[in-house]
């Protein structure tokens, strides 16, 4: 308003200045607040077309953020607590054996039932139903295979190698990361996805010569899920042959009796003791 005024007397010219009648300044219409920035308004329907058009961009940020790296040793640690709540399992499996030298592959799915009991001892019972059904029976020192096609079971006493045995099955059901790392170099090979789930790839190579002599060394997928093996690839002392043992559909501390895992063997099947 000031300004205003100033330049009206300079066109009127000095001798007809005259001094403007006093009055009181409001500052809120004779000096407004500058404004730094506007904010526009949307109707309800604006602003929710809005959020919709951006949750695409929102979604691909998310997704495309880089993953934190996860630690070896939290992964051993999540081991270590997912096998101290271990009492057992069911699922589907497939071991898959290849020989190098013939390139020979071939392949047995059945369904696997585990049990720990009272005294942390694993036991199992695995029936094999592809290529053809046979049954295979792990209760302490004693391994039974049954064999219905020929009528006839199998019984071995593996208790000379219990050691050996008490480590591959600590090895598939129940791992803890302490038993990995007690027995085994360890590397953290990344995540992949495996058996249809989330996996952590571990690399084990075993730390003692007698161990090496049967096993030259083995990969393991853990699931970050369940923090338990859901594939292990073990490599055998000739370069390039190898086993796949593969479990899905997994069901942890089922409700399973000790009964389930013994094999009802009819009465007319003959048995064989093949090591005496």
């Amino acid at each position: 308003m000031i300004v205003r005024q100033i330049l009206i007397w300079a066109r009127d010219g000095l001798n007809k200045f005259r001094l403007p009648s006093a009055r009181v300044i409001s500052p809120r219409t004779d000096f407004p607040a500058p404004r730094l920035f506007s904010i526009p308004t949307c109707s309800p329907k604006r602003m929710r077309h809005l959020a919709v058009s951006a949750l695409p961009v929102l979604l691909l940020f998310i997704l495309t953020r880089p993953a934190q790296a996860i630690e070896l040793d939290t992964v051993l640690a999540n081991m270590d607590r997912a096998s101290d709540a271990y009492q057992g399992m069911r699922a589907q499996v497939s071991w898959m054996k290849y020989t190098d030298i013939v390139e020979d592959k071939s392949t047995e799915e059945g369904i696997i039932k585990v049990l720990k009991d009272k005294k942390g001892q694993v036991n199992l019972l695995i029936e094999f139903q592809k290529p053809y059904p046979y049954f295979v029976s792990i209760h302490g020192t004693k391994v039974e295979i049954y064999r219905p096609r020929i009528a006839t079971v199998e019984e071995y006493d593996v208790s000379k190698s219990k050691d050996t045995l008490e480590q591959a099955l600590l090895l598939g059901f129940g791992t803890a990361g302490r038993f990995l790392s007690k027995h085994y170099d360890l590397e953290l090979a990344g995540e992949e996805d495996a058996a249809g789930e989330a996996t952590v790839k571990l690399k084990l190579v075993p730390k003692t010569e007698k161990m090496r002599e049967s096993m030259s060394g083995l990969e393991m997928w853990i699931s970050k899920s369940q923090w338990q093996p859901v594939q292990q690839k073990l490599y055998g002392p000739n370069p390039g042959d190898y086993r796949l043992y593969t479990y899905t559909d997994i069901s942890l501390n089922p409700p399973l009796k000790e009964s389930a895992l013994r094999l009802k063997i009819p009465r007319k099947v003959k048995r064989v003791f093949p090591q005496r």
